[in-house]
């Protein structure tokens, strides 16, 4: 099973990149692999003296390291550096800069960025869990070019997230590629499925025309053709259109008939490529291709939707972090995960922030549901800067993420302490931000325990619940340690806490985002001692059953499928910098939790 897994997953990542280098017109030349890199607790850097980011820099001294990597995993002696580290590299353009469109694409980059182009400054970027782009038109020259980064990774209060449950790996942790598209092309290229039935699907395909300049104009063609796995057509849209200035977006519909319909489910997970192309005065401009899937997430009274029918989500919390590699990808390991996942009977993940887009191809493929939630976390003050900030991360989680199938709710944030007057402002924004590139897209948000109630800018209500764990480290002095009649009564209480809310609150699905407790393994405790393994197993065992009472929840999360380091957790022997709520360890050793989780997926929600 392992094997397979594996292979699945290596096979998704080398088709990606061969379905890029296809497409007419369009390259894509990855710039992952050695660069050269300087650690530096100053901010001094650029220009000057020192002109990090010149071609001619004298870099002598810099290191040597991989990208895509975070600099802890890379070296012992930043295992737990914040702060500036500058990267650089070379690499060679064959074609004409002219006659092309060229953008820099960083999947992912902690957490400031500065980006050069031949000593000349591009862009600067924030956030760490999204992809950015930056154009490179009238800087690419053709031959040898340099690229250079400025990174930061120092946390402050007014970031997003504003504070860090976790390691805060630095560096360009996620891979890099220069995409060479036609001077005029398609861009934000989008396809999504506006009903689904007996009579077929009716999907809608968009698109930007980006490049004819402000005060261009031209007769176009925008066609766009739906390919099933054997490569057969199977839906099909053709639009004359009148081009004028920069930005103009294309849009229309098309039928695919009911034996070409195919509807994306776990059960299911049948993909298509729809390809799209722009043709201008007769001549073919731009073709891009994208992976999609038909079909179509809902709510109805209590019930979450998926392809118009009721659907229980087996989910879990998932942190990427990997033993050897941190938070950049490690495929094998990830190939581990996703038969794990199999096992559990989990059929979605939740992340605090967007996952790579390899890993999400993957999911779409296996049929794996995805939570995908702005890194909006632990934020306690309203600041209008931070909701911009918000906003433009919401921004790009779309447009990168659209297309994947197994995106089934986006959420806007995780346990945040707003005045209702400040919330409604915030929160508001974001969920506007992401109908504006998502329309029909469903928004929660993981409140936390039981202090608020459902608002207007979200569709689904989730919560995180830890009765029988905070409930005890809450307390002053600490309780270390309960009995089954304590932890019964915790339950109870819990459990008609939920009902009452589940009739009082508005009609509208309710899930549980977060359950769970740590559990330290190789360290004797007693079975109800707090941190113990056996006691985890049986604090799971009892949420999951207090949470199956309420037959109105469609939906669980439990926190999380593996422990993953912070340095903050030092409370108890065993801990060693790691939070330790995860049913496997940080190298995927099963604890007794998984075994409880397993079971219980096995019959709820069948």
């Amino acid at each position: 099973m392992r094997i397979h897994w594996i292979g699945l997953f290596l096979l998704l990542c080398s088709f990606q990149a061969l379905s890029a280098a296809d497409s007419t017109a369009r390259r894509s030349l990855s710039l992952d692999g050695e660069w050269k890199m300087l650690p530096r607790l100053s901010d001094v850097g650029e220009g000057g003296r020192h002109a990090f980011e010149a071609p001619g820099t004298n870099r002598a001294a810099w290191r040597t390291t991989q990208v895509p990597s975070c600099w802890e995993r890379q070296f012992e002696d930043l295992k737990y550096f914040e702060g500036v580290a500058w990267y650089f590299r070379r690499f060679n353009f064959d074609g004409d800069p002219s006659a092309v469109h060229a953008e820099l694409v960083f999947e992912g980059v902690n957490y400031l960025s500065r980006v050069y182009l031949n000593g000349k400054t591009l862009a600067d970027h924030e956030g760490g869990y999204t992809e950015f782009r930056v154009p490179l038109d009238g800087e690419l020259v053709k031959g040898e070019n340099s690229v250079a980064v400025r990174v930061d990774n120092r946390r402050h209060l007014l970031r997003v997230p504003a504070d860090v449950g976790w390691a805060n790996y630095g560096g360009i942790y996620r891979p890099v590629r220069l995409e060479i598209t036609p001077k005029v092309h398609l861009a934000q290229t989008y396809v999504r499925t506006l009903s689904l039935g007996p009579q077929g699907a009716v999907l809608e395909a968009s698109a930007v025309v980006e490049g004819l300049g402000r005060d261009g104009t031209a007769q176009a063609v925008f066609s766009l053709e739906l390919k099933d796995r054997e490569g057969r057509p199977a839906g099909a849209l053709r639009q004359n259109v009148s081009l004028a200035g920069e930005g103009s977006t294309l849009r229309g519909t098309f039928t695919v008939k009911p034996k070409d319909t195919h509807p994306w489910s776990p059960d299911s997970p049948y993909l298509y490529k729809a390809v799209a192309s722009l043709s201008i005065e007769g001549r073919p401009e731009d073709r891009v291709e994208t992976t999609v899937g038909i079909r179509t997430y809902g709510v109805r009274g209590r019930d979450f939707l998926l392809n118009g029918q009721p659907f229980k989500v087996r989910g879990i919390c998932y942190h990427v972090d990997f033993p050897g590699t941190g938070r950049t990808l490690d495929p094998e390991m990830f190939a581990t995960d996703l038969a794990n996942f199999r096992e559990l009977g989990v059929n979605a993940v939740r992340c605090h922030y967007p996952l790579e887009a390899r890993m999400l191809s993957a999911l779409d493929s296996v049929g794996i549901l995805v939570w995908m939630e702005n890194a909006v976390y632990w934020v306690h003050d309203y600041d209008l800067g931070r909701q911009d900030l918000a906003r433009n991360l919401i921004r790009e989680i779309a447009l990168a993420h659209r297309n994947h199938p197994a995106v089934m709710v986006w959420s806007l944030g995780n346990e945040c302490g707003f005045d209702e007057h400040e919330e409604v402002l915030f929160f508001g924004a974001l969920h506007e931000e992401l109908r504006r590139w998502v329309p029909d897209g469903l928004t929660s948000y993981a409140h936390n325990g039981n202090s608020a109630n459902p608002t207007n800018w979200e569709e689904i209500y989730s919560t995180n619940l830890y009765p029988g764990w905070y409930t005890f480290l809450g307390r002053r002095p600490v309780q270390w340690s309960t009995d089954s009649t304590e932890l019964a009564t915790v339950m109870a209480e819990q459990g008609r806490e939920l009902e009452r809310r589940v009739r009082e609150f508005p009609v509208m699905p309710f899930w549980v985002s977060e359950i769970g407790g740590d559990g330290v393994v190789d360290v004797p405790r007693g079975d109800w001692e707090l941190f113990s393994e056996n006691y985890q197993a049986t604090l799971v065992r009892s949420q999951l059953d207090m949470i199956a009472a309420v037959p109105e929840f469609s939906g669980i999360f439990p926190w999380l499928y593996s422990d993953f380091y912070d340095p903050s957790r030092a409370e108890v022997p065993g801990q060693n910098g790691k939070n330790m709520k995860g049913v496997v360890t940080i190298d995927r050793k099963h604890k007794k939790s998984f075994g409880v989780l397993k079971d219980f997926y096995s019959h709820w929600g069948r």
